[in-house]
């Protein structure tokens, strides 16, 4: 056991991999087709030390974060963190791997809290795909090892 979260239905392990996190009040969970790991993050928007981003952020990272008008800092920030995550969950490796080793790639982050599309880059090697949305309060991604449709959303209970 990798300390992913498993699932089982009367005994039998579920036809379905399985994520969950938490942030604040709110959790979520995603699941999709078995044989293909996923991971969900979400994350409160808050402020990211600068102590913080240098330690875990790759250096495309931390210039995506700079490049961003002021008032959007906090969301990138922690949109990046939240993708990492998600990588991390995808990988079944979580916070034992260095947070540097996957890089956060988005051609246009979306501020109209729509899913749009991510890659998360491992080691430079092979490419995670996924989806990220950007709330009032919360972000959101989700990173597969494979392309995968648009999520969709089975409950919105406090989410924004």
């Amino acid at each position: 056991m990798d300390g992913s979260p498993q699932t089982f239905i009367l005994g039998d392990r579920a036809p379905f991999s399985l994520s969950i996190s938490h942030s604040q009040s709110i959790a979520m969970s995603c699941i999709y087709a078995e044989g293909f790991n996923l991971g969900c993050d979400i994350e409160y928007i808050e402020d990211r030390s600068e102590a913080f981003v240098a330690d875990y952020f790759t250096k495309d990272e931390l210039t995506m974060m700079q490049d961003s008008e002021p008032a959007q800092k906090n969301i990138v920030s922690n949109l990046i963190w939240s993708a990492k995550e998600s990588a991390l969950k995808t990988l079944r490796e979580g916070l034992r791997l260095d947070t540097r080793s996957v890089s956060f790639i988005c051609e246009k982050i979306d501020f109209s809290s729509e899913w749009f599309p991510i890659k998360i880059q491992v080691n430079n090697t092979s490419t995670l795909h996924g989806w990220a949305r950007i709330g009032e309060r919360f972000v959101q991604t989700i990173a597969c090892e494979q392309p995968t449709s648009k999520p969709v959303r089975i409950s919105t209970n406090h989410l924004s």
